[in-house]
């Protein structure tokens, strides 16, 4: 009776290391996840958008803006289920801050160029 209750306990025991585990490193995952923005922007160029003219810019930046919506989309989505928060960190944030180093370095650049005057000048309708 008394090796039958030492194993159920080390069995336990075992259950509940794994948990901890479990915990610490979604703790871990998601501390990293929140601090995206200097992730990103370390990952981005900023001699990425060096060559490009003001309509260019604009147009990069509405892509990658609509890029971020769509990453920001699928990480909600993600976190919504068990387990989410893991498969979040791993499958979209790294992407979702590199691309919102590269949406700062757009927009560093485009303000560097005064891009905002002629942007709106031409529209960026007239870029489609």
């Amino acid at each position: 009776m008394g090796t039958s209750r030492l194993i159920i306990d080390q069995g336990r025991a075992l259950s509940f290391a794994r948990w901890v585990t479990a915990v610490l490193l979604a703790a871990s995952l998601a501390g990293c996840a929140a601090n995206t923005d200097n992730i990103g922007l370390a990952m981005a160029d900023p001699l990425k958008y060096e060559l490009y003219n003001c309509k260019q810019l604009a147009v990069a930046l509405q892509g990658a803006n609509k890029q971020e919506r769509k990453l920001a989309e699928l990480i909600g989505k993600a976190e919504q289920d068990a387990g989410g928060t893991i498969v979040a960190s791993l499958a979209y944030k790294n992407d979702y801050a590199r691309t919102r180093g590269d949406i700062k370095v757009l927009q560093d650049t485009m303000e560097r160029r005064d891009c905002s005057k002629e942007t709106q000048r031409s529209g960026i309708a007239a870029i489609h």
